[in-house]
């Protein structure tokens, strides 16, 4: 039997990942875990959701949670770790899910039927982005930067230490994002792109392939159609665009030419 397909999608801090994976569960009609999976394994393991969310981009070394081992053989940070790891596998198992942080493209890495996508984004969109958010505080934008960096080092700290692979680097996901591109509700995101470059015909293309996509998935119940629509407008829009970018550089190449004859 085939197992269902899940996504996970690890993202830096503020970078919108977050909304970016909501918008996916919600247009595949798919659940999506992120603190969900905290509720989970406080209810599988008797321990408290504040303890676990607490424990969540702390490494066992830490000092802190080293003094929490409260007489258990292994520190609170590895039980969370093993917790989580096991409630990820057995979701991953029930159904096509999104899984939002927490090493899932470690933890399934050797289950078939994952796409393993990382979200980034320019620093300047996720300072203004964590401006925003409803606990932030008034202060200049070098101490915002500084306190996205201390972010992403606790969970660079935390991906590294568990896993075998480097947090952030590209060839251990199948997609890595630039949420200044896909912050928007799909399937319009190629669309958006297709503006970006300013191509009418390349546009033309694009608005073909986005309503193709979203009578797809619309209509069709199926995940796995669902999810191959999307795979297909991924791979059609890289050759577009590659076809696009030749064709703009080969007429700037035309034009400079003129200009100097």
């Amino acid at each position: 039997m085939k197992e269902p397909m899940v996504i996970t999608m690890a993202r830096e801090y503020a970078s919108g990942g977050s909304e970016i994976a909501q918008k996916v569960a919600d247009l595949l009609g798919i659940p999506l875990y992120n603190k969900e999976l905290i509720t989970i394994a406080a209810k599988k393991s008797g321990l408290t959701e504040e303890a676990i969310a607490a424990s969540e981009n702390q490494r066992s070394g830490s000092l802190i949670y080293s003094l929490y081992m409260m007489g258990n053989t292994m520190p609170l940070a590895d039980q969370v770790y093993i917790l989580q790891s096991n409630v990820i596998k057995e979701l991953a198992s029930q159904g096509p899910c999104v899984i939002l942080g927490r090493c899932g493209d470690y933890v399934l890495r050797e289950r078939p039927n994952v796409l393993r996508t990382f979200v980034y984004a320019p620093v300047a969109d996720r300072v203004g982005r964590a401006k925003v958010r409803p606990d932030a505080k008034e202060m200049p934008d070098r101490m915002w930067e500084s306190q996205l960096a201390k972010h992403d080092r606790a969970r660079a700290s935390y991906y590294n230490y568990y896993t075998e692979n480097r947090w952030g680097g590209a060839k251990n996901y199948d997609l890595c994002l630039n949420a200044a591109l896909v912050l928007i509700p799909l399937p319009h995101i190629f669309l958006s792109v297709v503006k970006r470059i300013g191509s009418v015909t390349f546009a033309f293309s694009f608005y073909i392939l986005t309503f193709i996509n979203v009578s797809i998935l619309e209509d069709c119940l199926s995940f796995s159609v669902r999810f191959a629509a999307l795979q297909f407008s991924c791979i059609l829009a890289s050759i577009l665009k590659r076809i696009v970018a030749y064709l703009y550089l080969s007429g700037s190449h035309c034009a400079d030419r003129s200009q100097n004859q």
